[in-house]
């Protein structure tokens, strides 16, 4: 039997160990964050150069660099409606060193279109903040016979399968968007996919498709030039911009939300460092020129903190995989 002295002298022993084992990984995040960034920051782009989440990520970039005290770089991974850029991010070192700006598709409807997903969009992600709210418009050729979204609902509904929409891919917002407005109002559309807005545009202009549907700043310039007829918009509320233009929900469509476009780092990133760059990217999203640019293409600002962008994360998924599940959305 071992003595009571002895066996106090080893629990003690034990217990500063186990302690030790316990405070140790978190003494040396905050030594990484006490330093942090200690080398350059990359934000991961899941879309080419040019893309809406390439120049997202680069407008707060460029207020980041001289925040932070160190280069902000923007590393564009195109491919897989942005499996592959968000893949690289949770696979990435939690150091605080790599971010991935995203949409609300790539964390709370990519994941379900595969059998075995890449990620989890959960598990695998520190969220750091929301950047913006933004409207997706639908729009068709000013010489389309269809004048109205009450026009369109009337002769898709008597033409089932016969109107065709191009959107910027598979699996992107307004792609994911216009699938719950079918759902909902019993619709059938023809999704062609291009390589992003642009080239859908130029769909739609070329007589390819019969409609478009794309963020609101991509459309508004083709809008005012005279080149697009607006005919609805997600949100609760109409553009300032296109105050006669309605929402889905004006036409009896509810919950047809605007995106959003967030950033986030891999999980186990330290919370210290979450927290400052969320209070950075606040900051940036209140420069003049940001809140200009935003709203000049009827984007809507957020910059909320980690817990209220986790929160917007958790509220979608269940609603985006059932409708997964129910539309069979499947990448190409």
């Amino acid at each position: 039997m071992i003595p009571k002295p002895f066996r106090r002298r080893c629990l003690a022993t034990l217990s500063a160990a186990a302690v030790a084992a316990f405070a140790g990984p978190r003494r040396q995040a905050v030594a990484q964050s006490a330093g942090w960034p200690a080398r350059p920051v990359r934000i991961v782009a899941p879309g080419a150069p040019g893309a809406l989440f390439d120049l997202s990520a680069r407008q707060i970039a460029d207020k980041l660099a001289p925040a932070l005290g160190q280069p902000v770089l923007v590393d564009n991974r195109p491919g897989a409606g942005g499996l592959l850029a968000m893949q690289h991010v949770a696979r990435s070192a939690p150091d605080g060193h790599t971010f991935g700006v995203c949409a609300f598709t790539q964390l709370t409807v990519n994941p379900w279109m595969f059998d075995k997903p890449a990620y989890d969009p959960i598990a695998d992600f520190a969220p750091v903040t929301a950047l913006f709210s933004s409207p997706i418009m639908l729009a068709t050729r000013p010489d389309s016979p269809i004048g109205s979204l009450a026009q369109l609902l009337e002769v898709a509904r008597a033409r089932p399968g016969r109107l065709s929409y191009g959107s910027s891919g598979v699996g992107q917002p307004p792609h994911v968007l216009l699938e719950l407005v079918e759902h909902r109002a019993r619709l059938h559309l023809v999704h062609v996919p291009y390589r992003g807005g642009p080239a859908a545009i130029g769909g739609l202009l070329a007589g390819d498709v019969d409609l478009v549907f794309e963020g609101s700043g991509v459309l508004l310039p083709q809008v005012r030039a005279g080149r697009l007829r607006p005919l609805a918009v997600t949100g609760t509320r109409r553009l300032a911009a296109l105050p006669d233009v309605p929402t889905f929900g004006d036409a009896g469509i509810a919950g047809i939300d605007d995106s959003w476009m967030g950033v986030v780092a891999p999980a186990g990133t330290p919370a210290d460092i979450v927290g400052r760059m969320q209070g950075e990217i606040a900051r940036a999203l209140e420069a003049p020129d940001v809140r200009a640019s935003y709203e000049s293409t009827g984007r809507t600002a957020i910059g909320n903190p980690p817990e209220a962008f986790a929160a917007m994360i958790r509220d979608g998924v269940p609603k985006w995989r059932e409708l997964v599940k129910v539309a069979g959305l499947k990448p190409e």
